[in-house]
């Protein structure tokens, strides 16, 4: 873990682990099993976790409430102050439903929230069904750790292989350039049609 992603205070010099959200949370359950993993390395571990997410996520306004201490809502916040507060997280989170109903949205679509945390340039943990469309750019860029399962001890095991993933600067690069830049743009061109206007 690195230094810029702990923190200490003077009345517990436990460090904590910071982990960063932007946007919405598509689904509660989801977001509950990620967290009651985190209170369970907490306890097993000796970890301290502290979760800030920014926006306005009914969910994770939720969550707060029911992890107390865990959960720190921001609100909202400019994206470069959010970028400069995420590079000094231990890694991102990103979720899709595992709700049969959202199949096509999860393998058709990426969150927004992904440029944003390719700005940031730190591991995402990507928690979703097997065939989303988030591990294909996880894996294919090796971007950080994917977790396709709500059960506790794959979310351990998940959180503490992302926590020790060593996030290369040039694969970042390479993943702005393919879903931000020049090459997307002409895609989408194509997409439209706009070429041949």
């Amino acid at each position: 873990i690195d230094h810029f992603a702990v923190s200490t205070t003077k009345l517990d010099a436990e460090p904590v682990i910071h982990v960063g959200h932007v946007g919405s949370a598509y689904s509660a359950e989801e977001v509950r099993a990620f967290l009651a993993a985190l209170r369970s390395l907490e306890n097993t571990d000796g970890m301290r976790f502290k979760v800030t997410t920014f926006g306005q996520s009914p969910v994770f306004k939720v969550a707060a409430v029911d992890f107390p201490g865990l959960v720190e809502n921001a609100g909202d916040v400019p994206e470069n102050e959010v970028v400069k507060r995420l590079q000094r997280c231990s890694f991102v989170y990103s979720m899709y439903s595992f709700n049969r109903r959202h199949r096509v949205f999860r393998e058709t679509s990426l969150p927004t929230k992904m440029s944003t945390y390719l700005m940031a340039a730190k591991p995402i943990l990507a928690h979703c069904p097997e065939g989303s469309s988030i591990i294909g750019m996880i894996t294919q860029f090796n971007l950080g750790a994917c977790v396709t399962s709500l059960g506790q001890d794959e979310l351990v095991d998940g959180i503490r292989r992302v926590l020790q993933f060593n996030l290369e600067v040039a694969q970042v690069e390479i993943a702005i350039e393919h879903f931000c830049g020049r090459r997307n743009i002409s895609y989408l061109e194509g997409c439209f049609g706009l070429n041949d206007a």
